[in-house]
């Protein structure tokens, strides 16, 4: 059975009361390496449906994040900028440029949907910008 198929059978069983809550989160980190809370299982087609969820799900992260040039980001920044991008490659992309900036999950996304005409440089130095509280 192809992947995404295995996934959405999965979610389809949990959300039919076949399986529970703890086998669907287990299962599914099994095989897809990332963690997953009911809350999310029981909302995500408030903002995407069943097979976008899955490709999110099964999307690999970028692995070697903390090689990210500023020219590779600006690739990533400009893919970011493409209405036509998936969802799985947007959180992929925000995803790596957010852990090699140390920005918080969620950075990316608020500052994209919050400005729109920023360019790729403009966005690059935001993330470069040291927002961090010293003590």
């Amino acid at each position: 059975m192809e992947s995404k198929e295995y996934l959405k059978n999965l979610i389809l069983e949990f959300e039919n009361g076949k399986t529970d809550f703890e086998f669907v989160k287990i299962k599914i980190q099994e095989f897809t390496n990332k963690e997953i809370d009911e809350n999310t299982l029981h909302s995500y087609y408030g903002w995407t449906s069943l097979d976008n969820f899955c490709e999110l799900l099964l999307e690999k992260p970028i692995e070697d994040w903390q090689g990210i040039d500023d020219d590779r980001a600006k690739t990533l920044i400009s893919e970011l900028l493409n209405t036509e991008l998936p969802e799985n490659i947007f959180d992929k992309n925000t995803e790596a440029l957010e852990k090699k900036y140390g920005k918080s999950s969620g950075f990316l996304h608020n500052l994209i949907f919050w400005n729109e005409n920023l360019t790729e440089n403009e966005i690059l130095a935001e993330l470069k910008k040291d927002t961090k509280i010293y003590l």
